[in-house]
């Protein structure tokens, strides 16, 4: 391993160090102050008369227009009846197995 050691350019004397912080000039920093403590002030009086006006709650909007639409069911008789005599038993209430008589088969001539 090298021994670490100091390059030509960088001396142990004492030269002046960089100061990027110089002395600051304070003739026109009233100025800068007052400025923005107007824009400020002017930027919040905007936005409290602006809150001020807002109506309270959330927008709502109106409610629709009540229409009166008609509606229109035709109705049409049959052109035949499809039970021909009534009914001359008792209707029941309940529909079992049972009751219900089993079709007879139907024979093709």
């Amino acid at each position: 391993m090298e021994t670490l050691a100091l390059p030509d350019a960088a001396s142990t004397s004492r030269e002046p160090e960089l100061n990027l912080l110089l002395a600051r000039d304070h003739k026109g920093d009233w100025l800068r102050w007052r400025a923005a403590a107007m824009g400020s002030g002017a930027f919040h009086l905007v936005v409290l008369i602006a809150l001020l006006t807002i109506r309270s709650g959330p927008y709502t909007p109106p409610p629709p227009e009540r229409r009166f639409v008609r509606h229109l069911t035709p109705l049409y008789t049959p052109p035949e009846l499809t039970q021909k005599a009534a009914n001359k038993t008792v209707v029941k209430k309940e529909l079992t197995l049972e009751s219900i008589a089993p079709r007879p088969a139907l024979k093709a001539p």
